[in-house]
């Protein structure tokens, strides 16, 4: 679990008279993106992208005027290979050319300024985000989100359509002793076509490897009582095939 953790990268703000006079509205739908080194933080690469939010009825003047867009931030961490975490903010244009960003519900705040070179500096304090990321049986971490706080500072991606970070491909068997809601995702696979016959939990025992075993062995696999990435897959498929809830 992450939700207590604050990421933290460092980068220095720009001084007033680096801040562009611009507004932000030809930013709106650029993609402004950056990667960060491992000595700044757990944040690896940063994707954010503007676009045009229209206020419901009855919302502020300053709303009305056009002020108003949703923030769309995507990030992934140095230490959590197929996961990509990302949040949403309403944002409303404020003083000295600073763009204000919030989540509903104390969900955190941002601060979006552009400097006169074209890069977009953010600040977050306890920015909210949740994870995006493959199925269960071939995430690495169990990293459900958290908190982002930290300033960083971004570069114009004008022709990247998607707006995404790309994530890691890595895969960490399962065996015996583990303990992680990846071996209770999977016991409740092998529960489902019929090889676990007591109720899925988190712990990858004894009764667990026999049922892997006869899983692999019913499949054409190696018998080995441990899930790697072949027996994952074709879990995560044979699953899909059987459909239930």
């Amino acid at each position: 679990m992450m939700a207590a953790a604050a990421l933290i990268a460092v980068w220095a703000l720009p001084s007033a008279d680096a801040l562009g006079e611009e507004g932000f509205g030809d930013l709106v739908d650029i993609c402004h993106a950056a990667s960060f080194p491992r000595e700044n933080g757990p944040v690896r690469e940063m994707t954010v992208r503007l676009a045009k939010w229209e206020p419901s009825a009855g919302g502020s003047e300053e709303e009305s005027e056009g002020g108003s867009y949703l923030l769309s931030v995507a990030f992934t961490e140095w230490d959590a290979p197929n996961l990509a975490f990302d949040t949403q903010a309403s944002c409303t244009s404020g003083q000295n050319g600073i763009l204000r960003c919030s989540i509903d519900c104390d969900g955190g705040r941002a601060s979006l300024m552009r400097s006169a070179d074209g890069r977009l500096f953010m600040e977050t304090q306890s920015l909210v985000y949740g994870a995006r990321g493959h199925a269960s049986l071939m995430a690495v971490s169990d990293a459900d989100g958290g908190q982002l706080s930290g300033i960083f500072a971004l570069s114009p991606r004008p022709d990247d359509e998607t707006c995404r970070p790309a994530t890691d491909r890595r895969f960490v068997a399962l065996e015996p002793g583990d303990i992680s809601p990846r071996v209770n995702a999977a016991e409740t696979i092998l529960n489902r076509l019929g090889q676990l016959l007591e109720r899925p939990d988190a712990v990858f025992d004894e009764t667990t490897s026999n049922a892997v075993n006869r899983f692999q062995i019913q499949y054409g696999l190696e018998p080995s009582g441990r899930i790697d990435e072949e027996t994952a897959r074709l879990l995560s498929r044979m699953s899909a095939m059987s459909g239930g809830c």
